[in-house]
């Protein structure tokens, strides 16, 4: 529940990493730009979350004790982004012009690199979308097909019985029908 908090500060250094030399005017024009979202996400989680609190049953004792801790931690989450984050963004952040040095440097160069290369491979899939499409159907249609006709099959210990029989050690036991499978 503390990615609102991290939104607001990553946004934040971003702006000052793009020149911004002001904490105050990056700080601002960061909340600008991610007040809407935290909200929005704010309200979805807990549209999600709080119907669940009113299930019956001893079921709906368990998941409202989940549901409304879920609930609070989100509006606790959501509150400290829009009102500690800024205030820590504009009092600890200052304008970097050194990159990291160090581990931290190499990192970073890490990150870069595994961010250029996943670009790299979306604008090749996006220029080339029918084959993207023909390899996304074949998974889809290749995966169906596993779930038809693969047999979920689970090797068993000698030890465990089904109805009074022990499998055989070494083989194993279709799932479904519990049959030994050679």
């Amino acid at each position: 529940m503390v990615d609102d908090g991290i939104i607001v500060v990553e946004n934040v250094k971003r702006i000052l990493a793009e020149g911004e030399t002001d904490v105050r005017r990056a700080t601002r024009e960061a909340m600008r730009q991610v007040t809407g979202p935290v909200v929005a996400t704010t309200l979805v989680l807990l549209s999600v979350f709080l119907p669940v609190s009113f299930m019956p049953g001893i079921t709906g004792e368990f998941y409202r004790q989940f549901a409304l801790t879920i609930a609070m931690a989100v509006v606790i989450s959501s509150i400290n982004a829009l009102t500690l984050s800024p205030a820590l963004c504009r009092l600890l952040l200052r304008p970097e012009d050194a990159e990291p040095k160090g581990f931290l440097g190499l990192f970073a160069k890490g990150v870069d690199k595994a961010r250029d290369g996943y670009v790299a491979v979306a604008k090749r899939m996006i220029s080339r979308y029918k084959m993207s499409m023909l390899a996304f159907l074949l998974f889809v249609f290749g995966a169906g097909y596993m779930f038809q006709n693969v047999r979920p099959v689970s090797c068993r210990p000698k030890t465990w019985s089904l109805d009074g029989e022990y499998p055989v050690a070494g083989r194993c036991v279709l799932a479904a029908d519990h049959r030994l499978y050679p």
